[in-house]
């Protein structure tokens, strides 16, 4: 969310980390808003009360999925646990 500092603060580490890994991983950000029900609705029809909400994909299936901040150390655990 553009309005939210959490999603700001690792907005610049997955850029750094899709730069480094290439071709080996694609990073989407997708847009959030706040419905009447204060829930955050992504676009897709998913519904996740916590941003940022990430979730993983490895051959076009979810495999992980979390809310909130990581480093970029853990991020890149998390991407080489998948790549390998």
């Amino acid at each position: 969310s553009p309005t939210c500092p959490h999603c700001q603060k690792i907005a610049p580490i997955l850029t750094q980390l899709s730069n480094e890994y290439g071709d080996k991983l694609v990073v989407a950000k997708m847009s959030v808003s706040i419905d009447a029900n204060r829930e955050f609705v992504l676009n897709w029809d998913k519904t996740f009360q916590y941003v940022p909400a990430v979730t993983v994909f490895k051959d076009g299936q979810k495999v992980e999925s979390f809310t909130g901040e990581k480093t970029k150390a853990e991020f890149k655990t998390l991407i080489d646990k998948y790549l390998s």
